[in-house]
């Protein structure tokens, strides 16, 4: 009887402790925490034309400029960015597992934005079109962005957006050398 009385009390331990134990880890993984999906990720440059004006813009207190015949990126945390007519701003969206969405506008009026932001873009948004696709007329866009005349800049404000999320640690610009943030 002792014999018998030993084995169901070390079995009944051993349910009790698998029990627990299984509790426990149902516990642990109702409280760990999501895991991030990646954020969508986008970049914005602009070309400037031969003889055109220059593109200027501040950042971290150092002013930038892009001269005339050159292409340059335009970091999400720029400030005062001074676009004249005739430039032409293309930004780049790729949200996680999709291919990389381009599109690019034609700025028709000289504007200065305070920020990168789509407010900022949104309150100028007489000053973009769509540029002309090479070879013929259209937005200029790879991808699936919009080109309705309600939503004609819809994919430069989707571009601010990300660009405002994730202004943590994209290209950053100091005493005027890019970096990559690392």
């Amino acid at each position: 009887m002792k014999n018998y009385l030993t084995k169901t009390f070390a079995l009944s331990t051993a349910c009790v402790a698998f029990a627990i134990t299984a509790t426990t880890i149902e516990t642990i993984q109702a409280q760990a925490p999501e895991v991030a999906q990646p954020a969508a990720t986008a970049s914005m440059s602009v070309a400037v034309p031969e003889g055109g004006a220059p593109v200027t813009y501040t950042v971290n207190g150092a002013t930038v400029t892009i001269q005339p015949g050159q292409t340059g990126a335009i970091p999400p945390n720029a400030t005062g960015v001074q676009l004249p007519a005739g430039c032409t701003i293309s930004v780049t969206v790729t949200e996680p597992g999709q291919e990389p969405t381009t599109s690019s506008f034609s700025v028709d009026s000289a504007v200065t934005l305070d920020a990168v932001t789509p407010a900022a873009i949104s309150a100028n948004a007489s000053a973009f079109a769509p540029a002309a696709a090479a070879g013929g007329g259209g937005a200029a866009a790879t991808g699936s962005s919009s080109g309705s005349s309600g939503s004609k800049i819809q994919a430069l404000v989707n571009a601010a957006q990300v660009l405002s999320a994730n202004a943590v640690n994209p290209a950053t610009i100091s005493d005027g050398v890019s970096t990559d943030g690392n």
